[in-house]
């Protein structure tokens, strides 16, 4: 049995769940969320310093999201859950899709599957991701064109995000800053992440890559930089509400 369960109650999880043995069911969670199961429940960072101890055969992971970072994707806990150990059951229930880029989205279908789109690692999808980022490549594995033709066992009880983008006409001086602020993002860096990074802290812009999540109308200035950040905003959007509407979709709650 495989499942991802993104849901609006992330605590009180029984109510999402389908009936398993109760001496063979671990639920694992991340360790700020104070997780409600008649099921024994766990923190991650308990688990991960004594996985092998564990002999369930059914595991629910709760935050996955939280729980598996750039930092610690080679913790040796991941390669045992994600493909060593032979679980019956598996589930990830958590409150978003994925959080920062899309391509993470393999940290939560290679652990249900062991395969997913590119293979057994994320590697390859993270460096496919940045090439679409860096404008590199036309179209990315990761799309809301591509993605329902990658994803299956996934339910969701979340409304879509409504979060709208929009732009104002910025005055003289916003343009002279604007200008000057740019020169010097292009004199002093070499990658598009690093320009960024600098042209938005210093012309004071109000978004970054996770504001889609606001469900909130947001209004820039109208210069390139606003764009680009919008057209980015835009693809994880739309990413994030067709799994969200798949889920919806295939959720009986």
């Amino acid at each position: 049995m495989r499942g991802f369960y993104i849901v609006s109650d992330v605590l009180n999880i029984d109510k999402y769940l389908p009936e398993l043995t109760l001496s063979d069911t671990v639920v694992v969670h991340v360790d700020i969320w104070e997780v409600v199961s008649k099921y024994k429940t766990i923190k991650w960072s308990v688990f991960k310093n004594s996985f092998i101890n564990f002999d369930e055969s059914n595991i629910i992971i709760v935050g996955m999201n939280r729980i598996r970072t750039d930092a610690s994707r080679y913790d040796l806990v991941y390669s045992h859950i994600y493909k060593l150990k032979n679980y019956n059951t598996k589930i990830i229930i958590d409150e978003h899709p994925f959080t920062g880029e899309p391509w993470r989205l393999w940290y939560i279908y290679g652990f249900l599957f062991h395969n997913w789109i590119l293979g057994e690692n994320s590697m390859l999808l993270q460096g496919n991701w940045t090439k679409w980022f860096n404008r590199e490549i036309d179209h990315s594995l990761i799309s809301s064109k591509n993605i329902l033709k990658e994803i299956s066992h996934t339910y969701s009880d979340k409304e879509p995000l409504k979060t709208e983008f929009h732009f104002k006409e910025p005055d003289l001086f916003e343009n002279e800053k604007y200008i000057e602020v740019k020169k010097t993002a292009f004199e002093k860096f070499d990658t598009p992440r690093q320009i960024i990074s600098f042209m938005l802290k210093n012309l004071n812009l109000e978004i970054t890559y996770e504001s889609y999540l606001s469900n909130e109308t947001i209004i820039l200035p109208d210069w390139g930089i606003s764009r680009f950040m919008v057209e980015e905003n835009k693809r994880r959007l739309d990413i994030y509400n067709t799994i969200i509407n798949y889920g919806r979709k295939s959720f009986k709650g």
